[in-house]
């Protein structure tokens, strides 16, 4: 039986959500009871439909136009967090260039370009475990978020692990999220798995 009131109370950042899969998250996350929600994406016109939507369903939902790409913008997103909600339980890293190129024929540029499906999350959590840690803020985890209980580790750095080239990990307790217990170290990879 899914807990449809899992995510109650808690602030989150959903980047990607003016379309697709970030949208159907955004979505989910104001159905489960969510309190407020930072649409982000590069899309003015969609951001604020999915805003306007979430926010006549019952959760506060702010729009911020931002391209991941950019450490700047990364910074945005988070900073509008703060700004909105003073504090933040989930960070949902889900925007991403999904072009696709293969052994054989991806050139170094094209290369450069897919490098922002790592380089920005990770940037985005630098940002969100610090609000997070700041605010005492302890929520739900999953492979594709960071949240951090209470004071945050700092064993988030780039590796050359079979996980992927960005591994993130931290201790933590027992944190139930959607009627499963997961065990006391989370993980958050991104990039090749």
């Amino acid at each position: 039986m899914t807990d449809t009131n899992s995510l109650a109370g808690s602030y989150a950042v959903i980047t990607g959500s003016t379309q697709g899969l970030g949208r159907a998250t955004a979505e989910l996350f104001a159905e489960r009871g969510a309190a407020g929600i930072i649409v982000t994406g590069r899309n003015a016109e969609r951001g604020e439909t999915v805003a306007r939507g979430l926010t006549n369903g019952g959760c506060r939902a702010v729009f911020v136009q931002a391209d991941v790409g950019d450490v700047d913008g990364c910074r945005r997103v988070i900073a509008a967090a703060d700004e909105a909600f003073g504090t933040l339980h989930v960070l949902a890293n889900i925007a991403a260039l999904t072009e696709r190129g293969s052994i054989w024929d991806t050139k170094p540029e094209f290369f450069d370009q897919i490098a922002v499906n790592v380089r920005a999350p990770f940037f985005l959590m630098q940002d969100a475990v610090k609000l997070m840690a700041r605010e005492g803020a302890a929520g739900p985890s999953s492979t594709s978020q960071a949240s951090p209980r209470k004071a945050a580790s700092r064993s988030c750095v780039p590796t050359r692990r079979p996980r992927g080239p960005l591994t993130c990990s931290r201790r933590t307790s027992p944190t139930r999220w959607s009627g499963t217990e997961f065990g006391s170290t989370r993980s958050t990879s991104a990039g090749w798995t």
